[in-house]
């Protein structure tokens, strides 16, 4: 089953800003922890051009892979992060 988590999360999953980040990355943690779920966390960037993709191995939660996002590979989540708008996204 897929799973997708869209929330604000931290780019060191070692040191989140605020609850919500923190929730989140335990959150991803423990999903992630389950065989049956492929997790996907889609988070925005306001320092970002373009969409980064992020893949982290089920073996070492602190070495990071950075894929095209096509690319096969094992893993225990993914970590979608997309270019923010400069404006207001509710305005």
């Amino acid at each position: 089953m897929k799973v997708a988590i869209v929330t604000s999360f931290p780019p060191d999953l070692e040191r989140p800003h605020g609850g919500v980040e923190a929730v989140s990355v335990n959150l991803v943690r423990a999903l992630a922890e389950n065989s049956e779920l492929e997790v996907h966390v889609v988070t925005t960037d306001r320092s970002l051009r373009s969409t980064e993709v992020s893949m982290f191995p089920s073996e070492s939660r602190s070495s990071v892979l950075r894929l095209p996002s096509s690319a096969p590979a094992r893993c225990s989540f993914t970590l979608h992060r997309l270019p923010a708008p400069q404006s207001s996204l509710l305005g």
